[in-house]
Protein backbone atom coordinates (compact mmCIF):
# COMPACT_ATOMS: atom_id res chain seq x y z
CA UNK A 1 0.00 0.00 0.00
CA UNK A 2 1.28 3.44 -0.89
CA UNK A 3 0.78 6.45 1.38
CA UNK A 4 0.41 8.65 -1.68
CA UNK A 5 0.61 8.47 -5.48
CA UNK A 6 1.51 11.49 -7.58
CA UNK A 7 0.07 11.36 -11.08
CA UNK A 8 1.50 14.06 -13.30
CA UNK A 9 -0.54 15.04 -16.37
CA UNK A 10 -1.96 11.61 -17.16
CA UNK A 11 -3.05 11.04 -20.71
CA UNK A 12 -6.05 9.10 -19.41
CA UNK A 13 -7.73 8.84 -16.01
CA UNK A 14 -10.45 6.32 -15.13
CA UNK A 15 -12.84 6.60 -12.18
CA UNK A 16 -14.34 3.20 -11.39
CA UNK A 17 -17.72 3.22 -9.69
CA UNK A 18 -18.45 0.77 -6.91
CA UNK A 19 -17.68 -2.74 -8.10
CA UNK A 20 -19.49 -5.36 -6.09
CA UNK A 21 -20.30 -9.06 -6.20
CA UNK A 22 -22.74 -8.80 -9.08
CA UNK A 23 -23.01 -10.84 -12.26
CA UNK A 24 -25.20 -10.73 -15.34
CA UNK A 25 -28.65 -12.22 -14.83
CA UNK A 26 -31.23 -11.50 -17.56
CA UNK A 27 -34.06 -12.41 -15.18
CA UNK A 28 -33.01 -9.88 -12.53
CA UNK A 29 -34.11 -6.24 -12.42
CA UNK A 30 -31.45 -4.23 -14.24
CA UNK A 31 -29.96 -7.41 -15.72
CA UNK A 32 -27.55 -8.08 -12.83
CA UNK A 33 -27.87 -9.92 -9.54
CA UNK A 34 -25.94 -10.24 -6.29
CA UNK A 35 -23.90 -13.43 -6.01
CA UNK A 36 -22.43 -15.27 -3.01
CA UNK A 37 -24.71 -13.97 -0.25
CA UNK A 38 -23.12 -14.75 3.11
CA UNK A 39 -19.69 -15.56 1.62
CA UNK A 40 -17.44 -12.51 1.92
CA UNK A 41 -14.33 -14.15 0.38
CA UNK A 42 -16.35 -15.15 -2.71
CA UNK A 43 -17.91 -11.67 -2.87
CA UNK A 44 -14.42 -10.14 -2.73
CA UNK A 45 -13.17 -12.43 -5.53
CA UNK A 46 -16.10 -11.51 -7.81
CA UNK A 47 -15.73 -7.81 -7.01
CA UNK A 48 -12.03 -7.97 -7.95
CA UNK A 49 -12.89 -9.80 -11.18
CA UNK A 50 -15.42 -7.08 -11.99
CA UNK A 51 -12.78 -4.41 -11.29
CA UNK A 52 -10.37 -6.24 -13.64
CA UNK A 53 -13.06 -6.28 -16.35
CA UNK A 54 -13.67 -2.53 -16.14
CA UNK A 55 -9.92 -1.83 -16.20
CA UNK A 56 -9.45 -4.09 -19.22
CA UNK A 57 -12.36 -2.49 -21.07
CA UNK A 58 -10.57 0.84 -20.68
CA UNK A 59 -7.25 -0.63 -21.86
CA UNK A 60 -5.81 -0.46 -18.35
CA UNK A 61 -4.46 -2.94 -15.83
CA UNK A 62 -4.09 -3.28 -12.06
CA UNK A 63 -0.69 -1.58 -12.19
CA UNK A 64 -2.51 1.58 -13.32
CA UNK A 65 -4.54 1.81 -10.10
CA UNK A 66 -3.72 4.93 -8.09
CA UNK A 67 -6.36 4.58 -5.37
CA UNK A 68 -8.65 1.89 -4.01
CA UNK A 69 -11.47 2.28 -1.52
CA UNK A 70 -12.92 -0.81 0.15
CA UNK A 71 -16.35 -0.53 1.73
CA UNK A 72 -17.54 -3.43 3.86
CA UNK A 73 -20.43 -4.25 6.16
CA UNK A 74 -18.31 -6.93 7.88
CA UNK A 75 -14.96 -5.52 9.00
CA UNK A 76 -13.82 -8.68 10.80
CA UNK A 77 -14.80 -10.84 7.83
CA UNK A 78 -12.96 -8.55 5.44
CA UNK A 79 -9.82 -8.48 7.57
CA UNK A 80 -9.84 -12.29 7.57
CA UNK A 81 -10.09 -12.30 3.75
CA UNK A 82 -7.79 -9.32 3.11
CA UNK A 83 -4.92 -11.55 2.04
CA UNK A 84 -6.77 -12.28 -1.21
CA UNK A 85 -6.90 -8.55 -1.98
CA UNK A 86 -3.21 -8.10 -1.18
CA UNK A 87 -2.32 -11.07 -3.40
CA UNK A 88 -4.46 -9.62 -6.21
CA UNK A 89 -2.69 -6.26 -5.93
CA UNK A 90 0.79 -7.84 -5.83
CA UNK A 91 0.04 -10.14 -8.78
CA UNK A 92 -0.90 -7.11 -10.86
CA UNK A 93 2.02 -4.93 -9.77
CA UNK A 94 -0.41 -2.48 -8.15
CA UNK A 95 0.50 -0.09 -5.34
CA UNK A 96 -2.54 2.17 -4.98
CA UNK A 97 -3.37 4.27 -1.98
CA UNK A 98 -6.02 2.41 -0.05
CA UNK A 99 -8.84 3.26 2.32
CA UNK A 100 -10.93 0.72 4.24
CA UNK A 101 -14.35 1.82 5.47
CA UNK A 102 -16.86 -0.05 7.58
CA UNK A 103 -20.41 0.84 6.53
CA UNK A 104 -23.85 -0.06 7.87
CA UNK A 105 -25.23 -1.25 4.54
CA UNK A 106 -24.51 -1.42 0.81
CA UNK A 107 -26.90 -1.59 -2.17
CA UNK A 108 -28.19 -5.08 -1.38
CA UNK A 109 -28.80 -6.23 2.19
CA UNK A 110 -26.65 -9.36 1.64
CA UNK A 111 -23.83 -7.41 -0.05
CA UNK A 112 -20.76 -7.33 2.21
CA UNK A 113 -18.23 -5.54 -0.01
CA UNK A 114 -17.85 -2.85 -2.66
CA UNK A 115 -14.70 -1.48 -4.31
CA UNK A 116 -14.19 2.01 -5.73
CA UNK A 117 -11.00 2.87 -7.58
CA UNK A 118 -9.14 5.34 -9.74
CA UNK A 119 -6.60 4.47 -12.41
CA UNK A 120 -4.35 6.62 -14.58
CA UNK A 121 -1.89 6.12 -17.41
Amino acid sequence: MAQGRLVEAPARRLALSGQGPFAADPAAPGGVALRHAGDLPAQLALSLANLDAVLAAAGMARADLVSLRVLTTDMDGFLAAEGALLDWLRAGGARPTRTLLGVARLTEAAQAIELEAEAAV
